[in-house]
């Protein structure tokens, strides 16, 4: 395994922020006073649920297909997933307008949210 080199992951994580400044928005920290009690401190959580896709793997997603060449583009993309990474590849191809196969388990524990939203973004 290669040694990082920490001025190229710096430029990439730029870069991956900058991707993503049109498609995600920055959400907040909330204290959770549950968690805060129980570990006698402040505990805050990353409020992801507030990303329109319910979720923090719409970054992941996005920042990969947006880097995609055209060729690979043109090819579309396949997904296996029952939730959250669905719905952020489903999101990102709509947004970028790459053709999307995403397969779901019928019989998924998403409360079928995920899947309904997939299939409305699918092509």
């Amino acid at each position: 395994m290669q040694p990082i080199n920490p001025g190229l992951l710096y430029q990439a994580i730029v870069e991956a922020r900058n991707t993503l400044d049109a498609v995600a928005i920055n959400t907040p920290t909330s204290r959770n006073a549950s968690l805060s009690a129980d570990f006698n401190g402040s505990v805050y959580l990353k409020r992801e649920d507030q990303q329109v896709v319910r979720s923090y793997k719409l970054r992941g997603a996005y920042n990969k297909i947006n880097g995609l060449g055209e060729v690979q583009r043109t090819k579309g993309i396949v997904c296996a997933s029952a939730g959250n990474h669905a719905q952020g590849v489903a999101y990102s191809c709509q947004l970028l307008d790459i053709s999307a196969k995403i397969y779901a388990n019928q019989h998924n524990s998403t409360k079928g949210e995920a899947g309904t939203a997939v299939r409305k973004r699918e092509r």
